[in-house]
């Protein structure tokens, strides 16, 4: 067993090469069906937003960057990516993160004109909110942190009164944590590490 062990631990994976294409060669839909999943490869915990005729989608990228791809589609089956929410090394910084202490489980709304991503990045500080005109990107704004009750994750927004807010679940769902917005107050500083 111990013999075992040690071969384990001295074996070393390495790769001459690796591609991925995101084609998991899924069956073609016919006109009335789709693929599930919509977007194939890495792309988990989605956020959908409808403006108008349009979607908008938002997923985790933990510790990669550009960070939190923006995609468009308008019959939500087919999807192009816009954008990335986090698309500046000086927006977060990422270099001490652990793969799953980045960001991840973001929420995307729009609200009067302004698109709004909520997003949890634990080693970060918390919670923060980027904000931007154009979803695709051009200028999102550096994340505005908001401290949170410890262990607050995955904040989503109410758009229901004239300001913007957000809550987040907390290890204990029953105790959720709620927070005024408004876009303004979101210029931020980029956290160190």
């Amino acid at each position: 067993m111990l013999t075992n062990l040690l071969l384990a631990a001295a074996s070393v994976a390495s790769f001459n090469w690796f591609e991925y294409r995101g084609d998991d060669n899924l069956p073609k839909p016919t006109p009335t069906e789709y693929s599930n999943p919509i977007l194939q490869g890495f792309y988990p915990d989605p956020s959908i937003t409808r403006v108008g005729d349009d979607y908008y989608l938002v997923n985790s990228t933990f510790s990669w960057f550009p960070g939190i791809p923006v995609f468009h589609s308008r019959d939500l089956v087919n999807w192009t990516q816009i954008g990335n929410a986090i698309d500046r090394p000086e927006q977060l910084e990422f270099k001490t993160l652990g793969l799953s202490r980045g960001v991840f489980a973001p929420a995307i709304s729009w609200h009067d004109g302004i698109f709004y991503i909520v997003n949890t990045c634990v080693d970060c500080g918390g919670n923060f909110v980027i904000t931007a005109k154009n979803p695709a990107g051009h200028g999102p704004s550096r994340p505005g942190f908001r401290r949170s009750k410890a262990g607050s994750i995955h904040p989503s927004f109410s758009m229901r009164t004239a300001a913007p807010g957000w809550s987040t679940t907390s290890p204990h769902p029953a105790s959720p944590c709620t927070m005024d917005i408004a876009p303004s107050g979101f210029s931020g500083s980029t956290p160190r590490h």
